[in-house]
């Protein structure tokens, strides 16, 4: 998101690269993630909270289980980053894009990397099958399953991300 910001207010950079981008707002991406580990009923509970926190009432009671998404701290970043429409944002840059997603990604899913992609023509989309949110190859379809990924600093990158953005940057030499 800030690369595209950046991009958007003439910084001088030749082209963007979008690594595991969101590519829709913050509310959805992180409702969408947390209803895969949580009931209805406490899901019903975070949209409440969750809107009142936006707006910034200081007063909300988040579900217990939840709390750490409401600290104060944070509010400023997740109201900036709710309103933005990172595909909308996009749209509005004309620099040569790349990106690059793993299709394993438990955070941010490929359908985030295609909305981007569709943004506007000469988004160039690179899909790495196997490939997780920190670009390590990683099989589980849920956190949890790829939380041992996410930790082990031993793993390299996947065998598809660099080539994948060295090409990317070659071909903004050649422009």
């Amino acid at each position: 998101m800030l690369a595209m910001l950046a991009a958007r207010d003439s910084a001088p950079i030749a082209g963007l690269v979008l690594v595991s981008a969101a590519g829709r707002d913050a509310t959805t991406i992180l409702r969408e993630q947390l209803a895969r580990q949580f009931p209805p009923e406490l899901m019903a509970r975070f949209d409440t909270a969750w809107a009142a926190y936006l707006k910034g009432d200081t007063t909300v009671k988040p579900p217990k289980e939840l709390f750490a998404l409401f600290v104060p701290v944070n509010r400023a970043f997740l109201q900036s980053w709710q309103a933005i429409d990172p595909v909308d944002l996009l749209r509005t840059i004309s620099l040569p894009t790349l990106v690059l997603q793993g299709e394993t990604d438990v955070q941010v899913t490929p359908a985030d990397a295609r909305a981007l992609a569709s943004a506007r023509s000469g988004v160039k989309l690179v899909l790495l099958p196997g490939v997780n949110h920190v670009l390590k190859l990683a099989s589980g379809s849920t956190a949890a399953e790829q939380m041992s990924v996410y930790t082990d600093r031993t793993l390299p990158l996947a065998s598809g991300v660099v080539p994948a953005i060295a090409d990317f940057i070659r071909s903004l030499r050649r422009q």
